[in-house]
């Protein structure tokens, strides 16, 4: 695409609306709407159909990443549901490597915010605190340094 948006910044943009989207319902309801989610990926998936870009190994390794957090979800009960289908089509949006730094710097961030909530508030260790606005920061930590 040529012009003012190029794919790489269309997929950016696309991403950054749909965690500041999820982010503002997971601070208020604390609970991720699956509607926009599924608008997102689906968009994309169908952008990469109709330009050639689709690769079905891309694909597979998108979901096998989102995968592994749906068992993360599953088995701890820490992860919600909504989050492993955010990152999920996070991962097929923006691709799974770059998604990969992004869940980890949102993890950073999330466990330095919760030892300082710790140890300045006394926030108690069960409390559940919202992890969407975590991968906003964390995808924009990952749009500044790569």
């Amino acid at each position: 695409m040529t012009g003012l948006l190029n794919g790489k910044m269309l997929e950016e943009l696309t991403a950054l609306f749909l965690l500041s989207v999820c982010s503002l319902t997971d601070m208020r309801r604390r609970t991720v709407v699956l509607t926009p989610i599924a608008a997102a990926a689906g968009l994309e998936l169908l952008i990469r159909s109709l330009s050639g870009g689709f690769v079905p190994s891309e694909l597979f390794y998108e979901l096998l990443f989102g995968g592994m957090f749906f068992l993360i979800s599953f088995f701890s009960g820490g992860l919600g549901e909504g989050d492993a289908y955010l990152i999920t089509a996070l991962a097929v949006i923006i691709g799974y490597e770059r998604c990969m730094k992004t869940v980890m710097y949102a993890l950073f961030t999330a466990a330095f915010s919760g030892i300082i909530g710790i140890v300045s508030e006394g926030i108690g260790l069960r409390r559940e605190i919202p992890f969407v606005p975590f991968l906003l920061g964390g995808f924009i930590i990952m749009l500044c340094i790569g």
